[in-house]
């Protein structure tokens, strides 16, 4: 007989997996060089109003893109 699975453990379920570390596994797995290439590139913003690192910025860029 299957155990059911409770709205509770379903809720832990989802709390436990990080799905930021998720993606970053998946990145590093199938795309190992994206990383070096994206450090690579020249970040043409003003340094004063830079708040956020250039690889985090493309990264969630695509992230969201793949959403749609």
């Amino acid at each position: 007989m299957k155990q059911r699975i409770t709205r509770k453990m379903r809720r832990e379920l989802r709390n436990a997996v990080n799905p930021l570390e998720e993606v970053l596994i998946i990145i590093k797995q199938y795309f190992p060089k994206l990383t070096n290439w994206i450090d690579n590139l020249t970040d043409i913003r003003n340094q004063s109003y830079v708040k956020y690192d250039f690889k985090v910025c493309l990264l969630i860029s695509k992230i969201n893109l793949s959403k749609n």
